[in-house]
Parts: C-alpha cells; structure tokens; sequence
C-alpha cells in the first residue's frame, strides 16, 4: 500500500466523499437501506477517511454518545480491503478520539463477521447479539490501558450502562 495518509473530514466535499464510501459499501454491497445508513447530519460527530494517494478508500466516525464514544461507519472500499487500512484508521481514530473524550469509554456497534477484526485490535465483544439493518451485530468495547483509567471512565457513574459492560469493568479493576 503506498502513501496511506488520514485526514479528519474539514470541508463538505470531504464529507461527500466519507458518505460515498458508506453509500458503496453499506448500501450497494450490503443492502442496508437508505433511511437507515444515511443519517442527519451530527455536529459531535468527527469523520476521518482513508486516502491512498489522493483517491478516498476508507472512512469512519466517532460520536460522542452518553458516556461513551462512539465508533460508527467504519468502512473500506472492497479493493482495499485485507491491506491494513482500516487498522491504520481505527487506531488514528481511537488516539484522536481518546484525546477529545479521555474519560468516555470507546463503544462500538460491531458486524459479527468483523468481530475478530477488532478483537484482534484489542476491542472486547460484550452483551447478546442483535440485529442491526438486516446485519448481525455485538457491542464491543475497548479497554483502557490502566486501572487508574477505568477508573476515571464516565460510564462507570452512569445508571442507563448495561451491566454486561459494567461487569467487564469491574472485572478488569478486581484483577
């Protein structure tokens, strides 16, 4: 893969080209409806994309939401996949994010056939599965590095948290 480089979204061409993307893969490839993939558009939210060259191959949001931080739209374009790109982006998303939210508890809504793409990356698959779109899917999360920093997750104060994410928090400050 030559020259990767990611940008967070600043312009609305940029955002276009992230919603095209999310158009090519979610809605052409996997059939996920319109109404349902394309959203309003959300202030919170910070988009990045993927570039090789100067041509967009992958995108991904991240949101704050309640307590957490939300990795959302993650998607790369089929020829690029298998290249480390979204690995790339994940983990520039998850550093630029953290920075942004350090006490909010990254969280994402994981397609079950990419469950050992994020576990691979350290993100831990929590709760039952449900349907989402039409696609199977799990909530993830992704631990902080430290107690000390669980310890300061947001979360941790919040009553609506399912108590299978809690448990997996507390585990992890038992140990």
């Amino acid at each position: 893969m030559s020259e990767l480089h990611i940008e967070k979204v600043t312009t609305k061409e940029d955002f276009n080209k992230a919603i095209e993307i999310r158009r090519l893969v979610f809605i052409e490839e996997q059939g996920v409806p319109v109404h349902e993939e394309v959203d309003a558009y959300d202030e919170t939210a910070v988009h990045f994309i993927a570039f090789e060259k100067n041509t967009p191959i992958a995108t991904l949001r991240i949101r704050p939401w309640k307590s957490y931080l939300k990795i959302e739209r993650a998607a790369t374009l089929k020829d690029h996949r298998g290249k480390g790109v979204m690995s790339k982006l994940l983990k520039y998303a998850q550093e630029e994010g953290l920075m942004l939210y350090p006490n909010h508890l990254l969280f994402m809504h994981a397609q079950c056939t990419a469950l050992n793409f994020y576990k691979k990356h350290g993100w831990v698959a929590v709760g039952p599965l449900f349907d989402e779109s039409g696609i199977e899917h799990q909530v993830m999360i992704f631990l902080p590095g430290s107690k000390e920093k669980i310890k300061k997750l947001d979360c941790l104060q919040d009553h609506e948290v399912p108590s299978y994410i809690l448990q997996v928090l507390w585990d992890e400050l038992k140990e």
